[in-house]
C-alpha cells in the first residue's frame, strides 16, 4: 500500500540533528498509476479537457474493489463535482469536461493524508495567449507541473529541520557543560556546513534521479568528499557512511567550542551517538528536550516527507501522458507532434511523456504554439493562399520577436484594409530598420515571388 512512506534499513525514527536521513529514504515499488490528460483548445478560447486515472497493484493485477485507487493508492480526483462526466471502475477513473476558458481548468490529482500531513493536490497551471496577427492567429499554450509540496515547502522544512537539530545541539550541551556555555559555534556549524551538506546531497538526489545507481553515488561521493568526509564502501551506501557522518558531525562540533582557553575534543561529547546505538541515544535526547517523544518523531517524519517530495516519498510508480490539441497547424512544441502535423479540423496536438521523479527533479513543461490562418485577409490582400511550415514560421517570426512594438502588424493591418499587398513595399512611416521586414513579408505573401525568397 502506499497510504505511507518507510525509511531504508526498517529507520522509522532518524535522528532530528542527523537530517542526512533524507537520503537514506527509500520507498518500495508498489502500486503503479498512469495518469492521461487531454486538453483542447477551440478557437473562442474555451477548453474540453478529459482526464483518466489508471492503476495496477504490485503484482501488475487490475484491482477488483471499486474504491482502490482511493482507499489502497490514495489518490482520486481533485474535485469530481466540476467535471461533467465521471467514470468509475476497478482501477480506474475517467472523467470530461468543457471550461469557459484555460484559467478556469481545475485541479487534476488528490493525493490522500500521508504522514498526517494535509492531502496535496498536484499542481498542474496552464496558459494561453492568443495573438491576432491579422493573417494569421496564433496560440500559445503553457501547461506547467509541479512537485504537489512544492520546491518552497521543501525549503522550509529543511530549515526547520536544522532548527529542531540545533536546538536539540544547544541543550545537550548546555546539559553536558552547563547553562552558561556559549552554543552558538555550533549552532552555527548545524545551521551552516551540516546543512549545506544535506541540501547538496538533495540535489544530487533530484538532479540525478533517473541516473543509475553508480552514477547517484559517484556524485554523492563527490558532495562528501568537498565537505572532507571518507567515503567507505558498502552495499547500500548512506548505510556505510552514516558511522563517517556521525564522526564528522562530532569532531567539527568540538572544533566549533574549542578556544585557546579550552579545548574541547570529541570524544567530550559524551551525548553524541554511536552507528550503533543512534537510535536509542536520539530518542533519549529527544525526551531530554522537548518530553513527547512521539510528538517531535511526527513532526520530523513530516519534515523528512516534504523536504523529499511527495514523488519521492510515495511508494507508487507514477507515469503521466499529457496532451493538448490546438486550433490550426502545429508550428513548435516542447513534447512531441502526435498524428498529422497539417491542420484538420479537431487541429492539431502535442504530447509530453514524465514520470513523478521527474517532477522532484524540477517542473515539467508542456508548450505548443499553433496559427490557423485567415483565409479572407489574404484574399484581400490577393496574397498566396497555400502557406507552408516555412512560411508560416517567418511570418509569426516577423510580426512577434521582429516587432515589439506592433509597428509591421499596423502597417499589414492597414494593407488588409486597402487591399494592397504592395502598401508593405511603398509605405513611408516605419522607422529605417523595418522597412526591411516589411519588403521581406510582402515578399512571402506576394504569389508572383518563388523561393527562397518567397
Amino acid at each position: 500500500m502506499s497510504g505511507k512512506w518507510k525509511a531504508a534499513d526498517g529507520r522509522r525514527w532518524w535522528p532530528v540533528f542527523a537530517a542526512f536521513a533524507l537520503v537514506f529514504l527509500a520507498a518500495g515499488c508498489n502500486e503503479e498509476l498512469v495518469v492521461r490528460v487531454a486538453t483542447r483548445i477551440f478557437p473562442d478560447g474555451s477548453v474540453a479537457r478529459h482526464i483518466e486515472l489508471a492503476g495496477r497493484d504490485e503484482k501488475g493485477q487490475t484491482p477488483s474493489a471499486p474504491d482502490w485507487l482511493e482507499s489502497e493508492a490514495g489518490v482520486s480526483l481533485a474535485d469530481p463535482s466540476v467535471w461533467r462526466r465521471v467514470e468509475r471502475a476497478p482501477g480506474r477513473i475517467s472523467a470530461e469536461g468543457i471550461f469557459a476558458s484555460v484559467p478556469d481548468l481545475p485541479a487534476c490529482l488528490r493525493h490522500a493524508e500521508q504522514n498526517d500531513l494535509r492531502p496535496a493536490v498536484d499542481h498542474c497551471a496552464a496558459h494561453l495567449a492568443v495573438d491576432d496577427l491579422v493573417i494569421l492567429k496564433r496560440y500559445r499554450y503553457e501547461e506547467r507541473w509541479t512537485e504537489p509540496l512544492g520546491q518552497d515547502a521543501a525549503a522550509r522544512a529543511l530549515d526547520r529541520l536544522f532548527e529542531l537539530a540545533a536546538e536539540l545541539v544547544r541543550e545537550e550541551l548546555r546539559r553536558q557543560f552547563g547553562e552558561g556555555f556559549d552554543t552558538r559555534p555550533a549552532e552555527t556549524f548545524v545551521r551552516g556546513e551540516a546543512r549545506l551538506l544535506t541540501e547538496e546531497t538533495i540535489a544530487v538526489s533530484r538532479r540525478l534521479n533517473r541516473s543509475t545507481d553508480a552514477a547517484r553515488v559517484e556524485a554523492w561521493a563527490a558532495v562528501l568528499a568537498r565537505h572532507g568526509l571518507a567515503v567507505s564502501p558498502g552495499e547500500k551506501f548512506w548505510s556505510a557512511q552514516t558511522p563517517e557522518i556521525l564522526g564528522w558531525c562530532r569532531r567539527k562540533i568540538a572544533e566549533a567550542l574549542s578556544s585557546p582557553e579550552r579545548t574541547i575534543s570529541p570524544e567530550d561529547l559524551s551525548f553524541w551517538p554511536q552507528a550503533d546505538d543512534i537510535e536509542e541515544t536520539i530518542r533519549a535526547a529527544a525526551r531530554r528536550t522537548w518530553g513527547d517523544e512521539e510528538k517531535i518523531e511526527l513532526e520530523t517524519e513530516q519534515l523528512v516527507f516534504t523536504t523529499q517530495g511527495w514523488y519521492s516519498s510515495s511508494s507508487s510508480r507514477y507515469r503521466f501522458e499529457s496532451r493538448v490539441t490546438l486550433p490550426g497547424r502545429l508550428l513548435s512544441t516542447s513534447g512531441t507532434p502526435e498524428g498529422r502535423l497539417e491542420a484538420t479540423a479537431e487541429g492539431t496536438t502535442a504530447v509530453r511523456f514524465f514520470r513523478g521523479e521527474d517532477l522532484v527533479a524540477g517542473d515539467v513543461l508542456l508548450q505548443a504554439a499553433s496559427v490557423t490562418i485567415n483565409e479572407e485577409a489574404l484574399r484581400s490582400l490577393g496574397a498566396r493562399r497555400e502557406l507552408d511550415a516555412r512560411h508560416l514560421l517567418q511570418i509569426v517570426d516577423l510580426l512577434t520577436e521582429r516587432d515589439s512594438a506592433g509597428l509591421l502588424v499596423a502597417l499589414l493591418r492597414r494593407a488588409v484594409e486597402k487591399s494592397r499587398l504592395d502598401l508593405l513595399r511603398k509605405d513611408q512611416t516605419l522607422p529605417k530598420d523595418l522597412a526591411p521586414l516589411a519588403r521581406e513579408l510582402a515578399d512571402l505573401l506576394d504569389p508572383a515571388v518563388e523561393p527562397p525568397f518567397g
